[in-house]
């Protein structure tokens, strides 16, 4: 699943979501204390989520508005990192989470604000549509671009691609999607790569990359065409 962006900006410090044309802008943010350029940590306490919603025919607006409403109080929640929402061209919502830990995302569920939303979200999404993934980061690395100003952030890609290995093959396919993120880190558009575990053992990406043509460049690459053959 992949969203463009319109415009890529730090919304901690404006305390904002802009709406601009076709696309939700991402709350996408690197805090301060955020990992190095090329440098990969593992984080296993961290919690991550990529959500896609499918509005009902005439909701998208609603549902627009309703994840508006619910971005800046939750980017003041103990524990949030980061809070991306996206429009996809198809008109789906593609949202991306990251948590200290499961515990913040426990109290996070129990917000006011959160239980507010919860309540609006029948109405407007197609649930058979739908789909949540919430796993544990077990990799993460940002790329050259992580805290460097783009050339045309505008057309800013985000990405979460999901994999269901067989039980046999999980650590294989692990590590085959950690010597991809880290061998990506050095392609000069990719900004970061985190790689997520779901209790029943399905695997999860996070990406974010400079532009459509630096994702169709990595698409393209030696280290992408190895982990195809690998998996």
């Amino acid at each position: 699943c992949i969203g463009t962006l319109t415009r890529m900006f730090n919304i901690r410090a404006e305390s904002v979501l802009r709406t601009l044309p076709l696309l939700l802008v991402s709350a996408f943010a690197f805090s301060s204390n955020a990992t190095q350029a090329t440098q990969a940590v593992a984080l296993p306490a961290h919690v991550g989520i990529c959500a896609f919603l499918h509005p009902r025919a005439g909701k998208a607006d609603a549902l627009q508005h309703a994840l508006a409403e619910v971005v800046s109080p939750t980017l003041h929640d103990p524990g949030n990192i980061t809070y991306d929402v996206m429009r996809e061209a198809d008109g789906a919502f593609f949202l991306h989470e990251h948590w200290q830990s499961q515990d913040s995302l426990n109290q996070h569920m129990r917000t006011a604000h959160l239980k507010r939303f919860a309540s609006e979200v029948p109405d407007l999404v197609e649930g058979h549509a739908s789909q949540t993934y919430i796993g544990t980061l077990f990799f993460s690395v940002n790329g050259a671009m992580a805290k460097k100003l783009t050339s045309n952030p505008n057309q800013t890609v985000h990405v979460c691609s999901v994999q269901q290995p067989y039980a046999s093959k999980a650590q294989a396919v692990r590590s085959a999607l950690t010597t991809l993120a880290e061998a990506s880190s050095a392609e000069p558009g990719m900004i970061a790569f985190q790689l997520y575990q779901q209790q029943d053992g399905t695997l999860f990406t996070y990406q974010a990359w400079r532009s459509p043509r630096d994702w169709q460049t990595h698409m393209g690459s030696p280290q992408m065409k190895a982990f195809v053959e690998r998996t």
